[in-house]
C-alpha cells in the first residue's frame, strides 16, 4: 500500500493542432504602433487644440499636420479593430467556445 504508487486519472484537454504564426499580422499590428508615434508627435502642431486634451503646445501650428493625424487615426483605429477581430474569429475556430 505504501510502497506502491497509485494510479492518478488525469483529465486532460485535447491540445488544438498548433497554427503556424501569422507574421503579417504581427508586421501590420506593429505598423500601426509606428504610426501612433507619428500621431502623437503631430498632437502639438494642430491649430485650436486645447491644452487640457493635449498638454504641449508649439508656438507653429499646421493644418497640414492637423490633417495627417486625423488620417492616421482614422486609419490606426481601423486596422487595431480589423486585426482583433480577424484574431477573435480565428481564434474562435480553432478553441470553440471555450475560448
Amino acid at each position: 500500500m505504501w510502497g506502491q504508487p497509485h494510479a492518478v486519472a488525469s483529465l486532460t484537454l485535447a491540445e488544438p493542432a498548433a497554427q503556424p504564426r501569422l507574421h503579417a499580422l504581427d508586421a501590420v499590428r506593429a505598423a500601426a504602433l509606428l504610426l501612433g508615434i507619428a500621431l502623437h508627435a503631430t498632437l502639438s502642431f494642430i491649430p485650436e487644440l486645447d491644452n487640457k486634451l493635449w498638454p504641449v503646445s508649439d508656438t507653429q501650428k499646421s493644418t497640414a499636420l492637423a490633417i495627417l493625424m486625423f488620417l492616421i487615426h482614422i486609419f490606426r483605429m481601423s486596422v487595431f479593430f480589423l486585426v482583433a477581430g480577424l484574431l477573435a474569429h480565428m481564434l474562435f475556430h480553432r478553441l470553440g467556445l471555450a475560448a
